[in-house]
């Protein structure tokens, strides 16, 4: 299963189980406790990780491009990351900076939508594909609740 799809059976049960699970001292996101996610994350970290020590940027991450495998009997988790087509070598005349962090930007989205379970690229007002946007340097701009506006909320 891509993570993507993962993440959303994950936090769609995450009103159900907030009146189930009161009681515990554990903090659950749906299904899973925040452990797991943490777990989640650090893999797909140690994965880019991975790409990278190997000389090479992947170019494309998203929750889409990443394959999450739970194994029932054990609960360990294994990840993959796919869809290499764009990667690049990472060669010392290149801005090899520049290219690990637009992977990290990406890492960062993915992280968001992990932890939050909505993509920041849902937004209406975003015209840019996902590719373009991070390279651009742009940040999606997020709600920040509890601040000033005509509704309560404004974004940054």
């Amino acid at each position: 299963m891509v993570l993507r799809e993962w993440i959303h059976a994950a936090h769609s049960k995450k009103e159900e189980m907030v009146t189930s699970r009161q009681n515990e001292n554990s903090c659950f996101i749906g299904d899973f406790d925040v452990e797991t996610f943490s777990h989640v994350a650090w893999e797909v970290s140690k994965g880019i990780a991975d790409i990278h020590n190997n000389g090479v940027s992947h170019n494309n991450i998203t929750a889409d491009n990443i394959i999450i495998k739970m194994n029932k009997d054990d609960g360990s988790i294994s990840i993959r990351i796919i869809d290499l087509g764009q990667a690049s070598v990472l060669v010392e005349q290149d801005n090899k900076a520049d290219k690990i962090k637009k992977d990290l930007c990406s890492l960062g989205l993915v992280l968001f939508e992990l932890f939050v379970g909505i993509d920041p690229f849902q937004s209406k007002d975003l015209v840019f594909g996902r590719a373009d946007f991070v390279s651009s340097g742009n940040k999606p701009s997020v709600p920040v609740v509890g601040t000033e506006g005509s509704n309560g909320v404004s974004q940054s």
